[in-house]
């Protein structure tokens, strides 16, 4: 992993809300997991727990990265998007 960050490459996974160009180095937005991240903020604005983010995510059909929404990905996907 050293050598890619020496060599300018991306060292981990690609961010939630975000997908690899072409070139492989450039991030561009993916509109449905950006349209879930604004919904993650609205919704932890009226105070919803992350928890219940996570079944109001899956009730509405979005995807997570992995096989299900959990509550530390959410808090995760918030850090990053601040």
């Amino acid at each position: 992993m050293h050598l890619k960050i020496v060599k300018n490459e991306r060292a981990g996974q690609v961010p939630y809300g975000w997908r690899l160009a072409q070139d492989g180095k450039t991030l561009l937005a993916n509109a449905k997991e950006q349209k879930a991240i604004l919904l993650i903020k609205e919704l932890r604005a009226k105070g919803y727990s992350f928890r219940a983010i996570c079944q109001d995510l899956e009730k509405r059909g979005y995807e997570s990265a992995g096989r299900a929404w959990h509550p530390q990905t959410v808090k995760n996907i918030l850090r990053r998007a601040a």
